[in-house]
């Protein structure tokens, strides 16, 4: 599967591709930073993926594909973004993209998908042999694409898809009759003409085998084979004469269901029938589970969505959101080659406050103080309590860590102004701990825990100070 992408940061494209290079079966044939370039590009190579960015410069990822509209076959397309509003989401898909993904929560998901598309992809001559064509083989993937379960319930889906995997088997063997059974409550096609009642247990008996086997089952005269089944054939002389079954098999080795080809008369399967018959029962499972991660992602985006993301005293933003601000802001530095600085601020001798004055003239320092704090950074800037009397900024775009100690110097003076509260004023200082991204980490996890270890040595060494980060700090 040939693979073009198109974002305007170098260091993505580059991380894109290494991460596509261990995806086998897949190939990156082209790469663009920009509009013009992408549709240069896309249109001369064609590839069968396209990963956009939705933000490009001139314009966006969805400009380049109504500037690719015409082409036949149009790619499938991935969007990337660091900011992933179900606005965006939605102009995207309407667009002609079907996944949607963040990338700084979801970047290695591109590469899940992929794996699934390039196993869903119309398979090879070489592969399919003439028992299944490929214009046939390419409906059952355009069907999952067409029918995705989060726009149309995966009942609608499945019965789409079922349809064409049954008019595929009964090409590919050649038989009348074709049944896909899907597990637990998949939607079930019979055609016209099934086995007669008094062979339902016949029927289930070697679905069961079949996938009890998880390889290909043929009983080519079930009337020859009926002693060597003796155990599964309890029943009378039936119309079903010949039985071909290929298990639905997932990758996590689920069975998820049964194909079964069917046939009054006795008849021989050719082995590329065979192997045609084990493709098409692969390209279901894979299809299934291509449906699983979408449903997957939009449950993911609903909670996410759903998620409460401010502090419920300071209506700052809280340690969930701050999670997700300080992977958006580790993905703007890496982009811009900036620095980044994580503060981890605790007021000092708070609990002496609250002992003195009561826990709502505590309350109310916690409220001033997150005032103060937005009112002390820049608007792109991220204020968040991470809970009791801790807080954390997130200052982006900065120099050296030497412009994160001008911060950290500002903010205390700050906050050791005098606070007042239900009539008394209260002397405040605060301790602050600074790690600076990349030197003291290169994720979220790492920068708050540097931050706060360097947090605790600033107490120790007197409170209502700052300390920088150093390798080798702990907590004592």
């Amino acid at each position: 599967m040939d693979v073009f992408i198109a974002d305007d940061s170098r260091l993505v494209r580059e991380r894109l591709a290494s991460m596509l290079a261990d995806v086998d079966g897949v190939r990156v044939v082209g790469e663009a930073g920009d509009i013009s370039s992408a549709v240069a590009g896309i249109l001369s190579l064609q590839p069968q993926t396209l990963i956009l960015d939705v933000e490009l410069p001139g314009g966006t990822g969805i400009d380049v594909l109504r500037a690719i509209s015409g082409t036949q076959p149009m790619p499938r397309v991935i969007m990337l973004t660091n900011n992933p509003h179900p606005a965006y989401r939605e102009k995207c898909r309407r667009a002609g993209a079907e996944f949607f993904f963040d990338k700084t929560l979801e970047f290695e998901k591109v590469a899940q998908v992929l794996r699934v598309l390039r196993a869903t992809a119309p398979a090879s001559a070489e592969t399919v042999t003439a028992d299944l064509p490929q214009s046939v083989s390419a409906r059952l993937d355009t069907d999952w694409a067409r029918h995705p379960a989060a726009a149309s319930g995966p009942n609608l889906a499945l019965a789409s898809v079922t349809d064409t995997a049954v008019m595929l088997a009964r090409q590919i063997a050649g038989c009348p009759h074709a049944n896909l059974r899907l597990e637990p409550a998949g939607v079930a096609t019979t055609e016209p003409a099934a086995p007669r009642a008094e062979e339902s247990l016949l029927y289930a008996s070697l679905c069961g085998e079949a996938l009890a086997g998880q390889g290909l089952l043929v009983i080519d005269d079930v009337e020859r084979d009926r002693e060597a089944h003796a155990g599964l054939l309890a029943c009378g002389q039936g119309p079903m004469r010949f039985f071909g079954a290929a298990p639905v098999v997932l990758s996590d080795g689920t069975a998820a269901g049964v194909l079964t080809v069917l046939d009054a008369e006795p008849r021989i399967l050719s082995a590329g029938q065979r192997a045609a018959m084990m493709a098409l029962a692969r390209q279901i499972a894979d299809g299934l589970e291509l449906q699983r991660a979408r449903q997957q992602t939009e449950a993911m985006s609903v909670m996410a969505a759903r998620a409460p993301t401010r502090d419920a005293l300071t209506g700052l933003q809280n340690r969930a959101a701050l999670q997700e601000s300080m992977m958006r802001g580790i993905a703007h530095a890496s982009r811009y080659a900036e620095k980044l600085a994580f503060l981890y601020i605790d007021i000092d001798d708070f609990r002496g406050l609250n002992q003195a004055c009561g826990r709502e003239a505590g309350d109310a320092v916690l409220v001033e103080t997150g005032k103060r704090l937005l009112a002390s950074v820049r608007g792109g800037d991220t204020v968040a309590r991470l809970g009791g009397d801790e807080f954390a900024v997130l200052v982006q775009g900065l120099r050296g860590a030497e412009d994160a100690a001008v911060v950290a110097k500002k903010l205390q003076r700050t906050l050791s102004m005098p606070y007042t509260t239900r009539g008394r004023r209260w002397s405040a200082s605060c301790s602050i701990g600074v790690s600076v991204f990349p030197n003291d980490g290169a994720d979220g996890d790492a920068l708050l825990r540097h931050a706060d270890t360097a947090m605790f040595r600033a107490k120790s060494r007197g409170r209502g100070g700052y300390q920088m980060f150093a390798a080798g700090q702990t907590r004592a």
